[in-house]
């Protein structure tokens, strides 16, 4: 129930800053504040879902070993 409540809040929040920033003709601002919205929402639905996200590493090791062709 708080993870409903959380991403309304943020909707919301998102709905009243959307024509400040759009009106401030500052094209970066509005889109790093729409980024950073997205990824708040994003982390709020990982939790809720309770998903297990790989480490960085893991990845990363996929790239090097892709590089050395391994």
């Amino acid at each position: 129930m708080i993870i409903v409540l959380l991403l309304i809040a943020l909707f919301l929040l998102f709905l009243v800053d959307l024509p400040i920033l759009y009106n401030s003709k500052n094209k970066l601002a509005l889109a790093v504040y729409s980024f950073l919205m997205i990824i708040g929402i994003l982390i709020v639905l990982i939790v809720a879902e309770d998903l297990a996200i790989p480490s960085p590493a893991i990845h990363i090791e996929k790239i090097v070993n892709n590089l050395r062709g391994n």
